[in-house]
């Protein structure tokens, strides 16, 4: 029997796509253990935005979604600990998500194109049994789980009265920050984003 699921990431960017048909071929990988698969939007799907269609036969539209479908054999101790599975394919949709995204920004020259993060919660499993039948799993822990509340309010990193001051101040008088004030905050961004290489790349030239 096999555990599959599938999750929808909604890029807050456009891809480009190209076709002598309606679609372009999934990318497949496995990743520890977990097969992955990466479908495109075909190009009359919802969400997409035709672009051309030339008479060599080729189409180009743009599309901001991609539906990724995962597999693993397991077996019935496996079940016991449906949140480690869970994150387990959390964790090969994302480090997938993450390599195509980057492979397409640098291969593709699309300075726009940034790595985005799965929602685990949002990794619904299902069971697929020996004979065909299919067992939908416990749905994810409430988002409450997942997020580590902050013993006081994060009155430093939000716009409130003891802020929004000082951010006024800026808006009036045109202030700027550094160069070097950038970077650190882009390096922290990417550092979220699971590119700590990149982050210390950056880091390195403050």
């Amino acid at each position: 029997m096999q555990v599959e699921a599938s999750v929808t990431v909604t890029l807050p960017f456009d891809l480009d796509f190209c076709a002598e048909g309606p679609s372009v071929d999934p990318i497949t990988v496995t990743l520890d253990g977990v097969d992955v698969e990466l479908n495109f939007p075909p190009s009359m799907a919802e969400g997409t935005d035709g672009q051309s269609f030339f008479p060599s036969g080729w189409a180009w539209w743009k599309g901001h979604s991609i539906l990724i479908d995962l597999a693993h054999i397991v077996r019935e101790h496996d079940l016991d600990e449906i949140e480690a599975l869970r994150t387990r394919f959390g964790d090969a949709a994302d480090e997938a998500l993450r390599r195509f995204l980057n492979a397409y920004r640098i291969r593709l020259n699309q300075p726009h194109v940034h790595t985005v993060r799965i929602n685990r919660k949002s990794v619904q499993l299902v069971l697929v049994h020996d004979n065909g039948d299919t067992e939908a799993l416990p749905e994810p822990l409430s988002e409450f789980f997942y997020n580590k509340t902050p013993h006081d309010p994060p009155l430093q990193s939000s716009l409130n009265v003891m802020t929004v001051g000082d951010i006024e101040a800026d808006v009036r008088h045109g202030s700027a920050a550094t160069v070097a004030d950038h970077v650190r905050l882009d390096a922290s961004w990417l550092e979220a984003l699971g590119e700590g290489e990149r982050a210390a790349f950056l880091r390195k030239g403050l």
